[in-house]
């Protein structure tokens, strides 16, 4: 019956002492590499003021993991109308009838990002970056060139020890010498550290 007591005690014990924390993998690492798929919205001036094009949108991000909470890197982003993701194309719009402008071009980013982790454990997180960027405002148009201010935020989960998933929000507005594009933008996010 002792035995039985002391077995108790010990595994009474053993439960009452915090376990130790779990340690995120951009803790222990000093670099990163992540991949996301998603799309939105964009509203292009100068189109029309009712104009709201939908869009697929592609992004990798690279770079390195100054703090635990705070990685500074680099983004691109690979932006296509859903006309051009679905593979129609401006023909298939005129053959509908539409007479508005369809940007066929996909719209480029290229730029430094920050994000920080404002409580490291959470997976919470704010982006933000100015880069370069391109697209054509009509289909037989040549491209533009403008800057992009891009920020964000986002919730990541570890998934695997290196491995983490998440969900983020981003916001880009784009100046252009003809124009500029409003852009807002849900992604699923895949990360390694």
């Amino acid at each position: 019956m002792r035995h039985v007591r002391l077995l108790v005690v010990a595994l009474g014990l053993s439960l009452a002492v915090p376990a130790e924390a779990a340690t995120y993998s951009r803790d222990q690492a000093s670099w990163y590499i992540g991949f996301a798929i998603g799309g939105g919205a964009t509203w292009t001036r100068p189109y029309f003021e009712d104009a709201v094009e939908g869009s697929l949108e592609f992004q990798l991000e690279a770079g390195a993991v100054v703090l635990p909470g705070l990685l500074v890197g680099g983004e691109f982003d690979l932006s296509m109308s859903d006309t051009m993701a679905i593979g129609i194309g401006a023909a298939a719009g005129a053959a509908l009838g539409s007479d508005e402008p369809i940007d066929i071009a996909p719209r480029l980013f290229f730029g430094p990002m920050v994000t920080w982790y404002p409580v490291a454990d959470l997976g919470f997180h704010l982006k933000g970056g100015m880069g370069v960027c391109t697209t054509a405002f009509f289909p037989n148009s040549d491209s533009q060139a403008g800057f992009d201010l891009r920020t964000g935020l986002g919730w990541e989960f570890q998934i695997f020890e290196s491995f983490n998933l998440g969900l983020e929000v981003q916001h880009g507005f784009e100046f252009y010498m003809l124009g500029w594009s409003d852009e807002v933008l849900g992604f699923l996010t895949m990360a390694w550290y």
